[in-house]
């Protein structure tokens, strides 16, 4: 059984948030493959060029992460993505493979954020998603 998320790929580090004074905080960061060029789930993959757009925008650390697709805790109400919902930030990625991997730090002032974080660490089957719409029908080629 593939893990989502090894213990080594979660840790915690001293960091300098932008704007938010010298002094170091304490942040904790998850790694973990978001994307890549084999099929998903639907059927669907991402072509190259998709996935180095992906990498660009995930380094450019202004792609805020959602728990739960942005559903609303209360009504259950899909697309509720307000800042109160960011539990995090992805600030880089790479490819490794056919495999889109990317970072994760999280926003400790998000109130569940230390209990996915531990989540993680324990190797529980979370899942991420990477949300988009196909620009075309996929192309068979025979080789």
């Amino acid at each position: 059984m593939e893990l989502i998320c090894e213990a080594k790929d979660c840790w915690e580090e001293d960091v300098v948030l932008k704007g938010a004074g010298s002094e170091p905080t304490k942040a904790k960061f998850v790694s973990v493959i978001v994307s890549g060029l084999k099929n998903d789930r639907q059927d669907e993959r991402m072509s190259q060029e998709a996935i180095d757009d992906m990498i660009t925008q995930y380094k450019s650390a202004t792609i805020p992460f959602f728990s739960d697709h942005g559903l609303n805790p209360v009504t259950g109400q899909p697309g509720t993505y307000t800042w109160k919902g960011i539990m995090g930030v992805w600030t880089d990625a790479v490819q490794e493979g056919s495999s889109l991997k990317a970072t994760l730090r999280l926003n400790d002032a998000h109130p569940d954020a230390d209990t996915f974080f531990k989540y993680i660490k324990q190797k529980m089957p979370v899942g991420f998603s990477v949300g988009g719409n196909p620009v075309g029908d996929p192309k068979m080629v025979e080789i």
